[in-house]
């Protein structure tokens, strides 16, 4: 399940809720946005280095749990990661040849 959060931090994070746990949720492809007067929407991969596409978000990081995107920001999402994942298969693979 999509879902976003706005984080105690400040930011706002959108990702697939794969697992609840009672301190906290499992987040697969977790996503930071932003919208900016000069940049227009921008979007930020957390995990483009790392070797997993999941992470344990704490529940006392999060200050609103913002429930399921809209239909615009849902398709955003999935284009992204749709990209994000091409990306990192690319660069593996020309990593290792």
């Amino acid at each position: 399940m999509l879902n976003i959060y706005k984080l105690t931090n400040g930011e706002d994070l959108m990702g697939n809720v794969v697992e609840e746990a009672e301190t906290g949720f499992f987040l697969e492809n977790p996503v930071s946005y932003v919208t900016s007067p000069n940049y227009g929407f921008q979007m930020k991969d957390w995990l483009i280095l790392a070797n997993t596409d999941t992470i344990f978000l704490e529940n006392k990081n999060i200050l609103v749990d913002l429930g399921a995107p809209n239909d615009f920001g849902a398709h955003c999402y999935e284009s992204f990661v749709s990209h994000r994942k091409a990306q990192k298969a690319f660069l593996s693979e020309s990593h290792n040849n």
